[in-house]
């Protein structure tokens, strides 16, 4: 019933909402009815939903994002007369809980790399290196494009996804390790060449971030670290932060604003005290 009602409602959104937003709507109301499931939804269910989200490694405003989604589905079943009341609790400021992200670190980039190359899959092994490197979130290492590279320069120039709005672009210095990794990923016939990796832009038209995530966390748990991929862009900002880079440089690097940068610093080791001190 519940998927039933959630595709009444994108179909009423058609010509109203862009497409990306009716895809954004359609993958987080998707979430919800797969949590819902055989439940009788109730505001307790819709208030553990949110739990749901930050346990599978969403942040807060990603998880925010997801329950405005239903409230806005339930909203509009109500004035097209489909139910009679929002079972859906107004988010109070500051609700959702802190869930520290844990950032990769060095050692389990290392088991990554390590099982990424058991496995030949070089394709990993360059999103990997790119994640770690650049700070780029998943959707602009799977999506970069090879006249975003500048080889000679070892360069990467790109709008990110999240932030093209703004159209700011950042510039990142690469390694020659990274350079040769986007150059042995393997061909794809029937791939845009001009992607750096042609598998991985095909599956994020395909559905997003939905399978290439659900094929690093394979991958993760295979090495044993059991991480998503946005902790290796998270480990590598608080790296870059705890290592003390100017917070002005690491927001040129990740087009990231102060409030934002704040949330991603971590404290030190126990051994990097212990160096500070001596």
């Amino acid at each position: 019933m519940i998927r039933e009602r959630i595709q009444t409602f994108l179909e009423a959104q058609s010509g109203l909402l862009t497409e990306s937003t009716i895809r954004a709507y359609r993958e987080r109301l998707e979430v919800f009815a797969k949590f819902a499931s055989q439940k009788p939804i109730t505001a307790l269910v819709c208030k553990s939903f949110l739990g749901h989200l930050l346990k599978s490694g969403r942040g807060r405003r990603t998880a925010a994002a997801y329950y405005s989604t239903v409230q806005a589905l339930f909203a509009w079943l109500i004035d097209a007369g489909l139910v009679d009341a929002n079972p859906v609790p107004k988010l109070k400021r500051f609700a959702i809980p802190v869930v520290e992200r844990q950032p990769i670190t060095d050692d389990e980039i290392t088991k990554l790399l390590a099982q990424a190359r058991a496995d030949g899959r070089r394709d990993w092994v360059y999103a990997i290196l790119c994640a770690w490197e650049t700070g780029l979130r998943l959707g602009d290492v799977a999506t970069l494009r090879w006249h975003e590279v500048s080889i000679v320069e070892c360069v990467i120039r790109r709008v990110p996804i999240k932030t093209q709005r703004f159209g700011k672009v950042v510039e990142i210095p690469i390694s020659l390790e990274l350079v040769q990794a986007m150059r042995d990923t393997p061909p794809c016939l029937e791939g845009d060449q001009s992607f750096v990796c042609p598998n991985m832009a095909q599956l994020h038209a395909y559905d997003s971030h939905k399978t290439i995530s659900a094929q690093f966390i394979k991958l993760s748990r295979k090495a044993g670290v059991n991480k998503s991929l946005h902790c290796v862009r998270h480990g590598r900002i608080s790296h870059l932060l705890n290592k003390g880079v100017p917070i002005a440089v690491v927001r040129s690097l990740t087009g990231q604003s102060l409030k934002v940068l704040q949330g991603y610093s971590h404290s030190a080791s126990l051994d990097e005290k212990r160096a500070a001190v001596a």
